[in-house]
C-alpha cells in the first residue's frame, strides 16, 4: 500500500473511532440522571479533620420501602470545609416513574457518628437528564439537653421515631433521617408540618400519625425507654416446639406444632437488672413472659442466645431461648486471643468491635480496619478496609491471617467461661474474650 494511502486509512481508522466514542459517551449520559447541588450548614464551626460527606438517595415511596438506597456516593473530606460541591450519578434503569426518590445528605466524623444532615426532602424528578438543587443547608445533630425540650419516642410499626418539641417547632428523627417541623392549625391535638409540606406528624395523647411524602403511618403509639430496648423480642423453644413474637403492642404466641396460637394485647413491661418480664392478656387468656440475661444454648442447633425464657400461658408452661445471637456481638469490645489454635504475637493487640447498624471495625496490632457484617442463619463478614500502615514481618503476617479468617466466618459460639469463638466452614477459628 502506497504510504500516502496508509495515512489516509489511519486517520479514517482515528475519525471513527473518536465517533463511536462520542456516541458511547453520549448514550451513557442519556442513560443516567446526574444530581448536582452543594452542602453548607448554618454554624461558624470546622468540620473535624478525616470526616466524610455521604450522599444517597433513597426511595421514599411506602413504609415498606423506607429508606431504600438506590445510589449512594461518599467523599472523603480530609480538612475540606463547607460549601461543599457534589455530583451523584444513577442509572435510569434503577428507578421507576411512577415511585418517590428523595436525596439525603450528611457528614460524618472518622468514626461515623452523624455531625450534621439534610433536615427536609429533596425529592428527586426522574423524567430529566439533569437536576441541580443549588445549596442544601445541613442541620447540626446535637443531644437535647434543655429542660424546656419535651422529648417523646414513638413506635410507627416497625419504625421507632424521636421527638423533641420545642416551643412552636419539632425535631423528628427517624433512622439517622431528621426533620424540622413546626406547629400548624389543627381541630384537635397537635400537628406539625415541614416548610414544603412534605412531612407531618400529628398526635394527640399517646397516639399519632406520621406522613413523609406518600408514605404514611397511621397507627403511632408512645413508647418508653424500656420498651425501645427490650422490644421487639423473639423467643422458641421444643418438646413442645413453640415460638413467641413480641411488640410494644401485643403477643403472639404460637405452639402444638404451628397447630395453634394466641394474640394477646394490652401488653405490661417491667424490667430488673437480671432481664425483664412481659404480661399480655386478651378477653380469654393470659402469659406472663419471664427472661433471665444469661447465655441459653438452643437444644436443637446449638447456636447460642442472650436470653432463658419461661413462657406461662394460662395453665401451659413452656422453656426455651431468647433475643437474637447477634446482640451476644454488640457492646464492649473483643480482644482477639488466639487465631485458629496458632495465639497471637506476645505484646500485640487485635480488637473487633460490632455495632447495632452492621458494622465492624478494629485494630489488627498495625492497621485500622473496617467493614460490615450480616447475621441471619449465619454470621457473613465482608472483606475489610485497613489503613495502609507498614510494620514489622510477623506483624503484617498475622494481619494477613486474621483479615482471611475473619472474611470467611460463618458461626458464632460462645464457650463456658465466656469466650467467643468465630467459625469458617472449614474449621479455622478466632478466640476473643472482653
Amino acid at each position: 500500500m502506497p504510504l500516502y494511502r496508509f495515512f489516509i486509512f489511519v486517520l479514517i481508522s482515528l475519525t471513527v473511532a473518536a465517533c463511536d466514542s462520542d456516541s458511547a459517551q453520549q448514550t451513557l449520559k442519556q442513560q443516567q440522571l446526574n444530581i448536582s447541588g452543594q452542602i453548607s450548614y448554618r454554624e461558624r464551626i470546622a468540620i473535624p479533620d478525616k470526616s466524610q460527606l455521604i450522599i444517597k438517595l433513597e426511595n421514599i415511596t411506602s413504609a415498606q420501602k423506607n429508606g431504600e438506597t438506590i445510589a449512594e456516593k461518599t467523599i472523603s473530606l480530609g480538612n475540606r470545609q463547607v460549601p461543599l460541591d457534589f455530583q451523584l450519578q444513577v442509572f435510569k434503569d434503577q428507578l421507576n416513574k411512577d415511585e418517590n426518590y428523595a436525596l439525603r445528605a450528611s457528614i460524618q466524623d472518622k468514626d461515623g457518628e452523624l455531625l450534621w444532615t439534610t433536615d427536609e426532602l429533596h425529592l428527586i424528578p426522574v423524567d430529566t437528564d439533569q437536576v441541580s438543587l443549588g445549596v442544601l443547608n445541613l442541620m447540626k445533630i446535637e443531644e437535647p439537653e434543655n429542660d424546656n425540650n419535651h422529648i417523646v419516642m414513638f413506635q410507627c410499626g416497625e419504625q421507632q421515631i424521636k421527638t423533641v418539641i420545642k416551643n412552636e417547632s419539632m425535631q423528628l428523627k427517624m433512622n439517622d433521617d431528621l426533620y424540622l417541623l413546626f406547629q400548624v392549625p389543627t381541630a384537635s391535638g397537635a400537628k406539625y408540618q415541614s416548610k414544603d409540606k412534605l412531612v407531618s406528624f400529628w398526635n394527640k395523647g399517646h397516639q399519632g400519625i406520621l406522613t413523609i411524602a406518600d408514605m404514611s403511618w397511621s397507627h403511632c403509639t408512645v413508647v418508653n425507654q424500656d420498651q425501645v430496648e427490650q422490644l421487639p423480642f423473639r423467643a422458641q423453644g421444643h418438646e413442645p416446639e413453640w415460638s413467641l413474637s413480641a411488640t410494644y403492642d401485643q403477643v403472639i404466641m404460637t405452639w402444638d406444632e404451628g397447630q395453634k396460637q394466641s394474640v394477646l394485647a394490652e401488653t405490661e413491661l417491667n424490667t430488673y437488672h437480671t432481664g425483664f418480664e412481659l404480661k399480655a392478656y386478651s378477653d380469654t387468656r393470659y402469659i406472663k413472659v419471664e427472661t433471665l440475661a444469661t447465655l441459653c444454648r438452643d437444644d436443637m442447633s446449638g447456636l447460642p442466645y442472650p436470653y432463658q425464657v419461661s413462657v406461662r400461658l394460662d395453665n401451659l408452661d413452656f422453656h426455651g431461648c431468647g433475643g437474637h445471637s447477634r446482640d451476644l456481638l454488640v457492646g464492649q469490645e473483643w480482644v482477639i486471643q488466639d487465631l485458629n489454635k496458632r495465639g497471637v504475637i506476645d505484646f500485640s493487640r487485635l480488637t473487633m468491635s460490632f455495632d447495632d447498624q452492621g458494622r465492624l471495625s478494629g485494630f489488627t496490632s498495625c492497621n485500622q480496619y473496617s467493614t460490615a457484617y450480616e447475621f441471619n442463619e449465619r454470621l457473613d463478614i465482608a472483606s475489610a478496609i485497613t489503613t495502609q500502615k507498614v510494620c514489622p514481618v510477623a506483624i503484617m503476617n498475622q494481619e494477613k491471617l486474621f483479615l482471611s479468617i475473619l472474611a470467611d466466618v460463618e458461626s458464632l459460639d460462645i464457650s463456658i467461661n465466656g469466650a467467643l469463638i468465630l467459625k469458617t466452614a472449614d474449621g479455622r477459628t478466632i478466640t476473643a474474650r472482653r
